[in-house]
């Protein structure tokens, strides 16, 4: 589920959500997991024709969660990134 708004190609900011239920059809030698909702922010604007600047944080909420599939030790499962920051500047060479 995501949302976009933009402002005659200069500006545009978006917002998304993961939302995923308790994952209980699993192999037998795997745990359930529980269920997790993830929230991203995305924006960015053109400074000029040539450069724009980008900023995301995912995980805004810092959501504790396992994936169902990516238990690599069942007694002690490794956690999902917690809330990082993105910062990015694009350069257009045309």
């Amino acid at each position: 589920m995501g949302w976009r708004q933009t402002d005659a190609g200069k500006i545009w900011a978006e917002a998304a959500a993961r939302i995923v239920h308790k994952q209980s059809r699993v192999p037998e030698n795997l745990p359930k997991t529980n269920g997790f909702r993830v929230i991203d922010l995305r924006g960015g604007f053109k400074l000029n024709h040539k450069v724009s600047v980008n900023l995301a944080v995912k995980n805004l909420t810092d959501e504790s969660f396992v994936e169902s599939y990516n238990q690599v030790n069942v007694d002690n499962p490794v956690l999902e990134p917690g809330r990082n920051f993105i910062f990015g500047v694009t350069i257009n060479t045309d």
